[in-house]
């Protein structure tokens, strides 16, 4: 496989597909066979998203990816409705974010929407109302304002954010990995700016490595595709895990022509068409799109440096699978090289089914193989002491 010339055609079917996604969130169309509707703001948001990462690589040479970057452009400028943006934001200044992203992202490239930005800005400044803004939206808000006054800011710890104080590896639902992946886009500028984390940056990677496995035992390809930007995002060659991620929705993409977001039904798609497609799929579309930017930015992998090439495979249990099949399919120092992918996997779904035993099975592999420093792993053994001394002070056991 030729990296670069799959990522570009990964991109331009990603942009004419978010292309024609910004035209049927304006149709205002009922959600398909139980699907939820599109909604126009997040819609929008998103492909402004793309845009902005296809600008940072686009070659001006390339005409068909010219052509589609400024037909998508143009389909979102035309569907944005600044006077309604500026009148929603004076009202409650709580939509600020869901107004001004798409303004402050495509005027980047764009002035006039660069000064509707800047309106929805000031309309802001001073006001404080609604609830106590998170760690998380604070970051966001920091970025989009940079955005918009085209300033750089220097690179600073957010208090509190999944960033500094570290992502969850045990517990509630995959989807909170979202918020992982949007503060690193938030906290680097989408790659282009160096970030500080008020942590080392390789504890970020393990925890991206973990929620990777997590992900693909869920058979959740859209939280996949968007934990790989850590890796192009903060300049760091993709880890053997992540490589092997990549290759595993590569290979779906091949098989579907598209990558199938997670309430993609290929027997409703068949009958009903793209209608299916695009609410089921465009965002994991967009994702994989802005991942694609990513590999066109000069994205590489990094060699496996392994102090143990014992096999992870027999620690799966509850997280075994298809992904894993494929997995067993590569040679035995590859899989070793994604112990922290498997670790990950079956420690949360231990977890998740309060199997405690599960859990002391794959910490005690993990300590004999010389991987008791991986972080999933460490909150694992917290997790048992916590119990043990939640046991012991009720007399349980005893």
């Amino acid at each position: 496989m030729n990296p670069a010339a799959e990522a570009r055609r990964w991109l331009l079917h990603s942009l004419e597909l978010c292309t024609a996604s910004v035209g049927a969130a304006g149709w205002d169309l009922p959600g398909v066979e139980g699907l939820r509707p599109l909604r126009p703001v997040k819609v929008y948001a998103e492909a402004a998203l793309l845009s902005r990462c296809t600008g940072l690589v686009i070659d001006p040479t390339d005409s068909p990816l010219v052509a589609a970057d400024e037909q998508l452009r143009q389909r979102i400028a035309d569907a944005l409705d600044a006077d309604k943006a500026r009148l929603m934001v004076a009202v409650d200044p709580g939509t600020f974010v869901d107004q001004v992203f798409p303004f402050a992202l495509l005027g980047t490239r764009d002035e006039r929407l660069r000064a509707v930005a800047l309106d929805l800005c000031a309309l802001v400044d001073g006001v404080d109302s609604g609830d106590e803004p998170s760690a998380f939206d604070r970051l966001e808000r920091r970025w989009l304002r940079a955005m918009a006054y085209d300033e750089s800011p220097a690179p600073t710890t957010i208090c509190g954010s999944v960033l500094s104080r570290g992502a969850d590896l045990l517990h509630g639902d995959l989807t909170a990995a979202y918020s992982f992946t949007h503060a690193i886009a938030h906290a680097t500028d989408l790659g282009t700016r160096r970030a500080s984390y008020g942590r080392p940056l390789g504890a970020l990677i393990d925890e991206a490595d973990a929620l990777l496995g997590q992900a693909l035992a869920a058979e959740n390809h859209d939280v996949a595709a968007e934990l790989l930007w850590t890796w192009p995002m903060t300049g760091t060659p993709f880890s053997p895990s992540a490589a092997f991620v990549l290759d595993t929705l590569a290979a779906r993409h091949a098989e579907h022509g598209f990558l199938p977001g997670p309430e993609h039904d290929p027997a409703v798609h068949s009958r009903v068409g793209d209608d299916h497609l695009i609410q089921s799929s465009y965002h994991t579309g967009i994702v994989w799109g802005v991942l694609a930017t990513g590999l066109l930015a000069g994205a590489s992998c990094m060699p496996a440096d392994l102090s143990s090439y014992a096999d992870p495979m027999p620690v799966l249990h509850h997280a075994d699978g298809s992904w894993a099949d494929r997995l067993r399919a590569l040679p035995v120092r590859e899989r070793a090289a994604c112990t922290p992918l498997v670790l990950g996997a079956e420690l949360r779904l231990c977890v998740a089914r309060r199997d405690l035993v599960g859990v002391r099975r794959v910490l005690a592999w993990a300590a004999a193989h010389g991987w008791s420093e991986l972080p999933s792993v460490q909150q694992a053994s917290d997790l048992l002491a916590r119990v043990v001394h939640a046991s012991q002070a009720t007399g349980v056991g005893s």
